[in-house]
């Protein structure tokens, strides 16, 4: 007899979470169509002696793949991979934590308020979220070195930035046009020897995963499933 699951209930969350596992698992380092690594310090040697600080910690759908991302993120920062942008604010949560750990330099962040995002497998949307929250409950000292670029990515003119910055972290629009757009952008911000980072690279996420794919073609790639991203480091 069939059974009815209603959209949000128990049930339904249980079955997308198995449905995310399952594909997680599939899309594991063995079918990685990517160089695989485990440990980020075959490119990044003395990455973990960096201190770093935390904050505003509690996960949500929406922030990066998982906590060891965002780890590995700020010890890029603290380890000098600076100045940064980042695409996709959401809530602030990344962007709060990469300022908290850059030293005195600037963090900017761009993201379209309001703007969902069902382009993945499911059509799963994040739901609503408070644009840049975690920003404002930073202290000051925080706050006031991160600049936020409330706008459509594909509309922003970062020109004047191109070759300044440490640090690329792409995690705004997930489907293939945004993604490619921010993509193109990254490539020409960072500086040589500056980082570019994608989050969510899984057929999970087609866009993403299809446009990383193409970069590879022609850059060096590098990806660890185990924090979820995917790594180009611009040659000096």
């Amino acid at each position: 007899m069939p059974v009815r699951i209603t959209p949000g209930s128990f049930a339904d969350r249980a079955l997308r979470r198995l449905a995310r596992t399952l594909i997680q698992r599939r899309d594991g380092p063995a079918s990685s169509p990517l160089p695989v690594l485990e440990d980020p310090t075959a490119i990044f040697p003395g990455l973990w002696e960096h201190a770093i600080q935390l904050g505003q910690c509690g996960w949500r759908w929406g922030h990066p793949f998982n906590d060891n991302a965002l780890i590995f993120l700020c010890h890029l920062a603290a380890a000098g991979y600076r100045p940064i942008v980042e695409f996709g604010t959401f809530d602030g949560r990344t962007t709060f934590n990469l300022a908290l750990n850059a030293g005195d330099s600037t963090v900017t962040t761009i993201d379209l308020p309001g703007a969902d995002d069902g382009s993945n497998v499911e059509g799963k949307l994040y739901g609503s979220y408070d644009s840049g929250a975690c920003i404002r409950r930073a202290a000051a000292s925080v706050r006031d070195r991160i600049t936020e670029i409330k706008s459509d990515s594909r509309t922003v003119d970062l020109s004047p930035l191109f070759g300044t910055i440490g640090l690329v972290f792409i995690d705004g629009g997930h489907d293939e046009d945004v993604c490619r757009h921010d993509t193109a952008l990254a490539l020409q911000l960072a500086h040589p020897g500056g980082v570019v980072v994608w989050d969510d690279y899984t057929p999970y996420w087609p866009g993403v995963y299809t446009v990383v794919n193409d970069v590879a073609r022609t850059r060096p790639v590098f990806h660890f499933p185990r924090l979820g991203l995917v790594i180009h480091q611009v040659p000096h």
